[in-house]
């Protein structure tokens, strides 16, 4: 029988509005990656042969041939991570296929490389709450009372679109605000004063631009806070929208629903909680 390993990859959701390309966290929300070595029934393309021949380049071994199946819930497109469990699933896989030629740091930061966000990567890789850079990053878990209430909607948003409608620079105020309520989230993470990230989901770089592509996006946004929740932001790239709220998530989920469902948008939604283990190989 061919040596097969799977691993989970928890969903993640970046930016927090204002820590645009820094803040993220993960989600229990899952993929599940197999990896089998043998040979694949076709030759593998695109993502799955481009991680793994970063893989087999990162650690200077020879390649073998794999087999790679994706499962589990995390949408594809929406803003929550979806090829970031992909490649980390490759990666780790991989990496415990071979005898782990790679120790974590080196396998995080070959992970961080290929995505490009390390807002995406990391938590996805530590779990819980991150602050990060390319080189850098700092992670704290994050208590299950702190709900992610997502309204994910049927349409899909492809991030390097998305990308090229934000503009090449900003207003000194425009940044010095996103530096403020960027510092002010990490600190309510990082101290569990979940109560003080009221009011500072909001960001002058990006959301703006983003929403245009999500129907009655700040309408959602309204509809959650007069709801309950402390605030709400667009996950990603999008499409997905997020509400964080300490009560009331129930209420706070169907006024998101009623919003989007006011604006023509064809969504559904779901309740989350952080997941602070990050990623797991079995």
């Amino acid at each position: 029988m061919a040596e097969q390993v799977h691993v989970q990859v928890p969903a993640t959701t970046s930016n927090l509005a204002a820590g645009f390309d820094c803040l993220g966290c993960a989600l229990n929300l899952h993929n599940t990656v197999t990896l089998t070595a043998a040979k694949p029934a076709r030759p593998l393309a695109g993502m799955f042969a481009d991680t793994g021949g970063d893989f087999f380049q990162a650690a200077e071994i020879d390649a073998f041939p794999y087999r790679v199946k994706v499962t589990g819930e995390v949408p594809i497109s929406r803003g929550l991570g979806s090829s970031v469990t992909v490649r980390l699933g490759i990666l780790a896989g991989l990496n415990r296929l071979a005898g782990e030629p790679l120790g974590p740091d080196q396998l995080l930061q070959l992970l961080v490389d290929m995505e490009g966000h390390p807002d995406n990567a990391v938590p996805a890789f530590t779990g819980g709450f991150a602050v990060c850079s390319s080189r850098q990053a700092f992670n704290v878990p994050v208590k299950p009372r702190l709900k992610y209430v997502c309204l994910i909607p049927a349409t899909n948003v492809e991030t390097d679109a998305c990308r090229q409608v934000l503009p090449r620079k900003v207003p000194l105020g425009d940044a010095v605000l996103n530096l403020q309520h960027t510092g002010l989230i990490t600190a309510a993470f990082f101290t569990e004063r979940y109560q003080d990230l009221a009011g500072l989901l909001r960001d002058s770089f990006h959301q703006r631009y983003r929403a245009e592509n999500i129907p009655g996006c700040f309408d959602v946004f309204e509809a959650a806070r007069a709801a309950g929740a402390l605030d709400a932001f667009i996950s990603g790239s999008g499409s997905t929208l997020i509400a964080l709220s300490l009560k009331n998530h129930d209420a706070v989920a169907k006024a998101m629903l009623r919003a989007a469902k006011g604006n023509g948008l064809k969504a559904r939604t779901r309740i989350l909680q952080a997941d602070n283990r990050g990623y797991r190989v079995r």
